[in-house]
């Protein structure tokens, strides 16, 4: 029985090659970190690649359906052995990098079983490994390494978009571009998936009554405020704080609220941009993976609608991001916290300097 390659994944098959291609990006930014305790992950992480990658293929070929045997083992060799056996009486088609991974394979159980650590190796293995995922994603896929993209399996429309336009910029050498892509994927990821906690609408008035009063205060719990959600979001911190190396050298022209940046002592590199995207993408895919419905929903078919509108300057105070609209009651005075676009923003820059406030409530029903 011949059969013809490459063959195009259907969608179950495209979800398990990302996953790979998960692995493998986990392997290149723990070997990025180049310490023992995290070469010793990307090491795992790239054989996880392989024997995932492999099984991915003996599910594509079908190959238990065709030969009727059912492929239990957890032996790299064994799964090479069945799948080229397969292959050669099947097709005119090989495993590419066969030795290689047998050589990943061995590095791992040396790490594993002989505590032996090769550090020195570590570059060299990461390139067979996604070499060989890059012929394997060819020459039986049909596709590209560019086609695996974390993008396909974001939620979030507004997110998907941003990676979206990171992947390209990567793919098209705009390097600075795709980093400032990545950091409003997770500046816009931040905001929804970890904006429900109490103390998010207990900042906005304790931040502004400290920032009248003693500045460096304000701006160290505004810090210690950003860490500590930081945390409780299971955000790596030690990869957060090598991301946010390369958010600080972003220029003045990328930035809303500019209040100076580090100049890069070189050109924007490849690295810089994929390091960058791949932190994002994990972690958002890890917020979406975890995040937990309310259990309070509003119920939007009830037959009673009665829609409140509210506008200051102009501005519609519920326009957008209506679920963390705040209104507070703070002894004598009121104060409201809500989000608008840059118009809205000078509008209301406008009427506070003009001392004019202009405040509209309509009810409809």
């Amino acid at each position: 029985m011949q059969i013809t390659l490459p063959k195009e994944p259907d969608a179950e098959i495209l979800k398990m090659l990302i996953k790979a291609n998960h692995f493998l990006e986990h392997a290149k930014q723990h070997a990025f970190l180049d310490n023992d305790f995290d070469i010793m992950i990307s090491i795992h992480n790239l054989d996880n690649a392989i024997e995932y990658t492999l099984r991915i293929l003996i599910r594509h070929l079908e190959i238990e359906e065709a030969t009727g045997i059912t492929i239990k083992t957890c032996e790299l060799a064994q799964l090479i052995g069945e799948i080229q056996k397969f292959l050669k009486a099947n097709s005119s088609h090989s495993l590419s990098y066969i030795q290689e991974m047998k050589m990943i394979r061995e590095l791992r159980n040396i790490v594993q079983h002989a505590m032996i650590l090769p550090v020195k190796e570590i570059q060299t293995y990461l390139l067979y490994g996604t070499k060989f995922f890059e012929k394997t994603l060819m020459k039986f896929f049909g596709i590209a390494l560019h086609d695996i993209r974390y993008s396909t399996l974001i939620k979030s429309d507004t997110v998907r978009c941003y990676l979206y336009n990171a992947e390209e910029k990567i793919g098209s050498g705009e390097y600075l571009e795709s980093i400032v892509a990545s950091r409003d994927a997770f500046d816009y990821a931040n905001f929804i998936y970890n904006n429900d906690s109490s103390n998010k609408a207990r900042r906005a008035p304790a931040l502004t009554e400290l920032k009248d009063t003693s500045r460096s205060l304000y701006l160290y719990l505004k810090e210690l405020d950003k860490r500590l959600n930081l945390d409780m979001a299971g955000v790596d911190i030690n990869k957060y704080h090598h991301y946010e190396e390369y958010i600080r050298c972003i220029p003045r022209e990328y930035q809303v609220d500019w209040h100076g940046n580090t100049v890069l002592q070189r050109p924007w590199e490849k690295n810089d941009a994929e390091f960058c995207y791949s932190f994002v993408a994990n972690t958002v895919l890890q917020w979406e993976l975890h995040n937990i419905t309310p259990i309070h929903k509003h119920n939007k078919d009830s037959a009673l609608t009665v829609n409140f509108v509210e506008k200051i300057c102009g501005v519609d105070a519920g326009g957008i991001f209506t679920e963390y609209v705040c209104h507070y009651g703070l002894g004598n005075t009121s104060a409201r916290l809500f989000y608008c676009d840059k118009g809205g923003y000078d509008k209301l820059v406008y009427g506070l300097k003009e001392e004019i406030i202009q405040e509209e409530s309509k009810q409809y029903n």
